[in-house]
């Protein structure tokens, strides 16, 4: 009796025990809204609101274009997260409309959220077209195209592929180009010589890559060194000269850079100095800045394509010294018969001396005039004949500026422009701006002939050593007459004084003074006279 007690007991055990556990079942879930709803993808979850007391064996969404996706349709699997988890669609059509429900999994079987509808954003495939290949070597051309329409997508990529074969592709060789829409253009690099390629096109947005019509080419032969010859130097001074090349082969290719290149060692190379020519012609000058004054240089001009670069004949040439004399002119002669030594300062040929001359370059006299004047005119300091082999003739402004010339044939009077050039000049060689006192080209020590006023009353007497030898010659002032000898020089300029209209009698002097550290341009009046410096002309 007592074990069937026991029994009894132990069965309403069990049953009271079933009656309070829970019954397992399927999962409950929630779908999330669409977001992000792109051309060709969207993003969506979901969250499961109950395990249904089993483990979840797969999670995600499902969708389709007919209502109630199922897991049959396209889904996505969502493993890591346990109840709530986002999804990303992908592989969507352009302005279609798609159905979406959540889904998850367990042992007791599959639930589906509730459902949601989305409409992906309008869209399509760009458009390219292939233009022109251009620019055709033996390993590379050009090629041109363009993106007429992105298919309101963005166009992140456009390009060009190419292949020996007929329809290329992006998985044969291929140039990118960047991105967006309009007309663009690339390098195809690589190629083989004397080669037939295909060549197309191509544009890629998020809906995919669209080709353009195909075009073909054959590259050119192999290409050869190009050959050059060297430009004689010319314009020499203390600090620059010219040279540049004349191209008389490119090698059968395409020429990339041409120029001049030049060392203090024989043989230069692009790796030393040099200049590129800006200009696209067989024959091209170039000027070559920054030399050393008295330093003998090699240059060479070369040439470049696709083979190499190729070099032409060496020339060396030698800077001038400072003071030195022009090359070619070292004495000039007037009209007269009266003979001038010349001085390369900088850019420019002076005389070094002050213009002596009385007669107009045709031959024709300039009139001698013990006054100031209108007239064309000359005299000499304090209308004596005294001073002038040693500083020249003072003319006025009206002889410097008549059309007969008073400066010997291809010589002109010195302009603002030039003194301007002959002061930074003067700067230069002293690496200092106090020209008349630290250089002292303006104060000169000769003392022959006699008698010879020396710059004085204050004045610091110089080495001359820019060899211009100015001379404390004076003038004769429309407002005070002779005067200054001794103490200044003043020399015409070509250039007349412009800036006041109230002064329409004024042209501009350049002029020194005893007592003045530089050398400086200002307004003179034309009835005045004074020294003329000729520079010859270029």
């Amino acid at each position: 009796m007592k074990f069937k007690a026991s029994i009894l007991l132990a069965s309403a055990f069990l049953l009271t025990f079933s009656a309070c556990r829970k019954e397992s079942s399927v999962p409950e879930i929630t779908t999330l809204s669409v977001q992000n709803i792109a051309y060709f993808t969207a993003n969506c979850g979901g969250l499961v609101d109950d395990d249904g007391g089993l483990e979840i064996t797969h999670r995600g969404v499902c969708w389709s274009t007919n209502p109630n996706p199922t897991t049959r349709d396209d889904t996505t699997l969502n493993l890591n997260e346990k109840h709530y988890f986002v999804a990303r669609l992908s592989g969507l059509e352009p302005s279609t409309t798609y159905y979406i429900r959540a889904y998850a999994i367990n042992e007791k079987g599959t639930t589906y959220g509730n459902e949601f509808t989305f409409t992906t954003l309008d869209g399509s495939l760009p458009e390219a077209a292939t233009h022109e290949i251009s620019d055709i070597a033996s390993i590379l051309a050009t090629a041109k195209g363009e993106v007429i329409s992105d298919g309101d997508v963005n166009v992140r990529e456009r390009g060009f592929c190419w292949s020996t074969s007929p329809d290329p592709t992006v998985d044969d060789n291929k140039r990118a180009a960047g991105g967006g829409t309009g007309i663009y253009s690339a390098v195809l690099t690589d190629l083989a010589p004397n080669t037939n390629y295909h060549v197309k096109a191509y544009a890629i947005n998020d809906a995919g890559i669209k080709y353009g019509n195909e075009i073909q080419f054959t590259t050119n032969l192999p290409e050869t060194l190009p050959q050059i010859e060297t430009a004689n130097i010319s314009g020499l001074n203390q600090w620059s000269a010219w040279s540049g090349g004349h191209i008389t082969d490119d090698g059968g290719g395409t020429i990339s850079e041409r120029g001049i290149c030049w060392s203090t060692f024989q043989n230069p190379t692009v790796s030393n100095q040099k200049t590129l020519s800006n200009y696209l012609s067989d024959t091209f000058s170039i000027k070559m800045h920054s030399l050393e004054h008295g330093v003998t240089y090699y240059v060479r001009a070369f040439v470049k394509n696709l083979a190499g670069t190729a070099y032409g004949n060496e020339l060396s040439f030698t800077t001038l010294q400072i003071g030195a004399s022009c090359p070619g002119v070292p004495t000039i002669t007037d009209v007269e018969g009266n003979d001038y030594t010349s001085l390369q300062a900088g850019e420019y040929c002076w005389l070094k001396e002050n213009l002596r001359a009385t007669k107009f370059r045709d031959g024709s006299d300039i009139q001698r005039i013990s006054y100031n004047t209108d007239i064309p005119s000359y005299t000499w300091y304090d209308n004596s004949d005294t001073w002038t082999r040693l500083y020249g003739a003072l003319y006025n402004w009206y002889a410097v500026n008549s059309t007969e010339g008073i400066c010997p044939e291809g010589w002109h009077v010195a302009s603002r422009a030039e003194w301007d050039h002959l002061f930074l000049y003067m700067t230069r060689i002293s690496d200092s701006h106090n020209i008349a006192e630290k250089i002292t080209t303006v104060k000169s020590t000769r003392v022959e002939p006699t008698p010879h006023p020396r710059w004085d009353q204050g004045g610091i007497i110089g080495n001359d050593l820019g060899n211009f030898s100015a001379l404390p010659g004076g003038m004769r002032s429309y407002y005070y007459g002779s005067n200054w000898i001794g103490r200044s020089a003043y020399w015409w300029t070509s250039t007349s004084f412009t800036v006041n209209p109230v002064y329409p009698d004024r042209a501009i002097s350049a002029r020194i003074h005893n007592d003045k550290e530089f050398i400086y341009t200002s307004p003179e009046h034309n009835s005045s006279h004074l020294s003329v410096r000729c520079v010859k002309d270029y």
